[in-house]
């Protein structure tokens, strides 16, 4: 049989026993040059037309191995299939990159398929799919996908089908934090008169129902987000845009950065890959003139991470910094070395060693790069991750010389700090800090003896954008405030003016102007020591 894609099929039944009953069924299908591209075996047991057991076998990228093979059972012989297994292994190494198992309940008709993908082909799950089609009409309900980033992040997403219609219309992602806090993201799925599917987020940074952001994703039809519209404190206004363009193997090739959300790009990132969709080249336009700015370009192992990354700070061709990265089987960074000009020698260098749980649990610092160890922080953890202690040799004798011990709340701020600067064991000095519902520092206090008596009180005021626009500070922890700082904002987020008044008493004694180029980078301090509008 001649086939619409121009390979051709042919099918062979045998009947060994000729009885009509153990009916063997092969379809060989070719390509053009004669090379097998997919077997079809089928085993019909009694001979009524339908077969129980179907095997295929395929080489989807012609290099004459079957590197994707399906097994599928119909149990009850009604023509239609209940179990099937899909095993992809492309690279025939035994460990294969997609697993893939569908199973129907034969009592409540309830069909589920489970999906599992080994993406870096090391041996771990990186991407678990398991979706639920209630009255397998070819619709799930619920499609659940797990997956878990290098750093230990889990992200679950669960789409919902409400009305059993086709595409899903709700989504809810559970974000698990290294820390072991969780962001909930929970949408609400529309379609555009594109096509696309438009999520509407509400984002619950500690899923708490306090701090809550809103962000409309534009999904294509190919599952890639394409543009994304962010609401800092979910007041419906758009605070800041992020459009994007993929490659056909949904790698984003260039990211439009629209800060203040005025339908103008103010950065454009352009992302070139390697055949393994690592991003090799990202060529940096800081202010959306359409000509390139910096360059970053990357190196990368087999199992994808990242083990040279060089800069050209102003893309004149030629790389003004570079640093090198060496990681263990577990793909934890254990060695990083900073070329700061890139004369090919290493000017410091930093070695990491971690505990079974993947926390950092000591570093060490050459600091000039001449293979002895300047000094060293060893640090504990608690269960969430967070560094309960670090205890700092500062010119590795082999003797703590310091040590800072943190104090957490339930959402892994860091709440207390106490600072033992001789390693006596007992605390010379302390800060403590409060945070509101959105995880701003809201209040800062030190005890600069370890007394029990604040001797510095600061607090900190916010606008709804979440940038710091007020400073108070009471210098002698007395009750009153002793100085106000206030700042100002561009709107790209830049402090561009801070105002300061030395004694409370609503005048400006001083200010601070800041320029930025249109690189973002800040290029002037104007000071005017008595505020009276000159330099």
């Amino acid at each position: 049989t001649q086939n619409d894609d121009g390979t051709t099929s042919t099918s062979v039944t045998s009947d060994p026993d000729s009885d009509g009953k153990n009916l063997e069924t092969v379809t060989t299908t070719t390509d053009k040059d004669g090379n097998v591209v997919s077997t079809v075996t089928e085993i019909d047991a009694d001979g009524d037309g339908f077969a129980e057991l179907i095997t295929t076998k395929e080489d989807t990228n012609g290099d004459g191995n079957n590197d994707t093979i399906t097994i599928s059972k119909d149990l009850d012989d009604d023509g239609k299939v209940d179990m099937s297994r899909t095993t992809v292994d492309v690279n025939n190494d035994g460990n294969p990159e997609k697993v893939s198992v569908t199973i129907k309940d034969a009592i409540t008709g309830e069909t589920v398929t489970t999906t599992t993908e080994d993406e870096n082909d090391d041996g771990t799950i990186d991407k678990k799919t398991v979706a639920v089609d209630k009255d397998s009409n070819g619709i799930p309900e619920t499609i659940t996908e797990t997956t878990t980033e290098k750093d230990g992040t889990k992200i679950t997403t669960e789409f919902v089908n409400t009305d059993n219609a086709g595409a899903p219309d709700e989504v809810v992602v559970m974000i698990e934090h290294p820390n072991k806090t969780t962001t909930t993201e929970t949408g609400k799925i529309t379609e555009d008169k594109d096509g696309n599917l438009v999520i509407d987020y509400e984002v619950d940074k500690y899923s708490d129902g306090k701090a809550i952001s809103g962000r409309t994703d534009t999904v294509d039809k190919d599952g890639n987000v394409i543009k994304s519209e962010y609401d800092v404190n979910n007041d419906g206004t758009t605070d800041s845009i992020t459009t994007r363009e993929f490659d056909d193997k949904g790698n984003a090739t260039k990211e439009l950065i629209d800060k203040n959300a005025d339908n103008k790009p103010d950065v454009i990132k352009t992302h070139q890959y390697d055949e393994h969709n690592n991003a090799v080249k990202t060529d940096v336009d800081l202010d959306a003139d359409e000509e390139t700015d910096q360059i970053i370009t990357r190196e990368f192992d087999e199992k994808g991470n990242a083990t040279k990354v060089s800069t050209d700070l102003d893309a004149d061709g030629n790389v003004d910094k570079s640093t090198t990265n060496e990681f263990n089987a577990k793909n934890q960074l254990i060695k990083s070395s900073n070329d700061l000009n890139n004369d090919g020698t290493p000017d410091n260098i930093t070695k990491n060693e971690y505990d079974v749980y993947g926390n950092q649990v000591k570093s060490e610092y050459d600091q000039n790069a001449d293979g002895t160890v300047d000094a060293s922080t060893k640090r504990e953890f608690d269960d969430k991750g967070n560094a309960t202690k670090e205890l700092i040799d500062k010119n590795n004798d082999g003797k703590v010389d310091e040590i800072h011990t943190n104090t957490y709340d339930d959402k892994s701020q860091k709440i207390k700090t106490e600072y033992d600067k001789d390693a006596d064991g007992i605390a010379d000095a302390i800060n403590t800090s409060s945070y509101d519902d959105k995880g701003n520092q809201i209040t800062w206090n030190q005890d600069k003896n370890a007394d029990g008596v604040n001797d510095e009180n600061r607090s900190y005021e916010y606008d709804d954008k979440g940038q710091r626009v007020k400073w108070l500070k009471d210098l002698d922890a007395n009750g009153s405030i002793d100085k106000v700082e206030k700042g100002t904002y561009d709107d790209e987020g830049h402090l561009v003016k801070l105002e300061i008044d030395n004694n409370n008493d609503g005048t400006i004694d001083s200010s601070i102007t800041r320029e930025y180029n249109d690189k973002d980078q800040r290029i002037k301090d104007i000071i005017d020591k008595n505020n009276d509008g000159k330099a």
